[in-house]
């Protein structure tokens, strides 16, 4: 983001001809636009998840699962749970036992799963995206907000 150096500070605070519009109210609609796109994205990752579930019946030897976290919910990759094994969360790349799991599986279905984990990682990516957006967005809004109030007490 390009700044216009003014005086001694190399900020733009209050410059003419500046492309970013920081005004809270501008924010705030970006950030419901960003939240409607977040949300739309969840929508998605729940789709993908219902598709996988209706292409292969179970038994399956491992399933899309969402997975919720402190910075969101993703769509994770989970083995058939048994007594003996433990489900886990797992990736195709990088990892023995997503490894393994592809070589068990026949070509056909190899890859149709391939092209599941396509989708997974796109959608984990763009939400992952939106989903920090909104909380930089919120964190920063709610900042200025505190500094407002702080200015007007002085």
């Amino acid at each position: 983001m390009p700044f216009d150096a003014k005086g001694p500070f190399p900020l733009s605070f209050k410059g003419k001809g500046s492309r970013e519009d920081w005004r809270p109210r501008s924010l705030r609609r970006r950030l419901e636009r960003t939240r409607a796109i977040r949300d739309e994205l969840e929508q998605c990752m729940r789709d993908l998840i219902d598709q996988f579930k209706q292409t292969f019946r179970p038994p399956r030897p491992a399933h899309l699962t969402l997975h919720n976290t402190g910075n969101g919910q993703y769509v994770r990759w989970r083995l058939r749970a048994s007594r003996l094994i433990k489900q886990q969360y797992f990736e195709f790349s990088g990892s023995e036992v997503g490894t393994n799991l592809l070589h068990s599986l026949s070509p056909a279905v190899r890859e149709v799963y391939l092209d599941f984990e396509q989708e997974r990682l796109k959608l984990n990516l763009l939400y992952g995206l939106h989903h920090y957006e909104v909380k930089s967005l919120q964190h920063y809004l709610d900042t200025v907000h505190r500094l407002g109030v702080l200015k007007r007490g002085i």
